[in-house]
């Protein structure tokens, strides 16, 4: 909703097939987990596709809401990865300009606001369409949060209590994207058991 808010076209990534996997080994600068590469092949894939800008946040901290830790860091390979794919792919000699806001929740509300203004001035917006756009993104997200939270409890108070249940733990990519779940979730259904995602 940030974008479209600020009247812009949002192009997401397709999933991951063949093709995502050869870029993904074309673009690699080094040795790092299948996960990581696979972001250089989506990233190829919207490369290709010749958009304006590339979409790619500054992992720096995140929000785990059960989490005891003081902090709770991204990953360090997700730290530089908009700094590899800037530099495995030339961008700004494509013409692409990255946008790489850093996302660091321990900082606070006020650092994450400052860094999508921020981010709003790059794309040419005033403060006032940037501002509402944030607003309007923070709603979608807790209306998000909210469905998600709704959808969960209904899938637990479905769950057939004389039936095996899988709970899948993992990060939510290796959920989501079919590549890396190896179809798991799929074939324990198949198998007549229920699955759950962590």
């Amino acid at each position: 909703p940030f974008f479209n808010e600020l009247g812009l076209n949002v192009l997401l990534s397709a999933p991951t097939s063949e093709e995502t996997i050869r870029l993904s080994q074309e673009y690699s600068l080094e040795e790092t987990c299948y996960p990581v590469k696979l972001i250089n092949g989506h990233a190829a894939e919207l490369v290709e596709k010749k958009v304006d800008y590339l979409f790619f946040p500054d992992l720096f901290t995140v929000f785990h809401p059960g989490s005891l830790s003081r902090q709770d860091y991204g990953c360090a390979y997700m730290q530089l990865a908009f700094k590899i794919i800037n530099k495995a792919m030339n961008l700004e000699t494509k013409g692409i300009k990255l946008l790489a806001p850093t996302i660091a929740f321990n900082q606070g509300p006020e650092f994450m606001r400052d860094v999508f203004m921020g981010m709003g001035r790059e794309l040419g917006k005033s403060e006032q369409e940037t501002g509402m756009a944030l607003q309007k993104a923070m709603e979608s997200f807790k209306a998000f949060e909210k469905k998600i939270e709704k959808r969960g409890k209904e899938a637990i108070a479905n769950l057939n209590p004389d039936s095996k249940t899988f709970v899948l733990i993992s990060k939510i990519y290796g959920v989501a994207d079919p590549v890396l779940n190896l179809g798991i979730p799929d074939k324990l259904a198949d198998m007549g058991y229920q699955t759950l995602p962590f």
